[in-house]
């Protein structure tokens, strides 16, 4: 993988993400986070803050950020093509978007959705 587009639905601001911007340490602190990301509880990224998320194989995955039960970012991830990630975004958004739900960008892509929490 080359780079991941990284999309901010709320602006329509698009980067790219490349590998070699990422602390490598975050992947194992990311791997051991990620079973409990996905259990109905989440998990506790920092005083406060919880993590959690929903996963579909071959689909990707939604995960939510928490301050004290208080969505402050939901993050959309896939690397599939015919995934249902960027119309679920949108269609469970509560505040308004400046993305088109009908144009998905190219995978892989994380979508990035700012809460009534931020």
């Amino acid at each position: 993988m080359t780079y991941i587009r990284h999309v901010t639905l709320n602006t329509g601001h698009v980067r790219k993400s490349f590998p070699s911007e990422i602390d490598k340490r975050l992947y194992f602190i990311l791997r051991r986070m990620r079973k409990d990301i996905f259990s109905s509880s989440g998990t506790e990224i920092i005083d406060g803050y919880t993590a959690k998320g929903t996963e579909v194989t071959g689909n990707g995955a939604v995960i939510t950020v928490f301050k004290k039960n208080v969505p402050i970012i939901t993050v959309g991830m896939t690397k599939h093509k015919h995934s249902d990630v960027w119309k679920l975004m949108h269609e469970s958004s509560t505040l308004p978007l400046q993305t088109n739900p009908n144009n998905p960008p190219d995978v892989p892509y994380a979508a990035d959705r700012l809460e009534i929490g931020a």
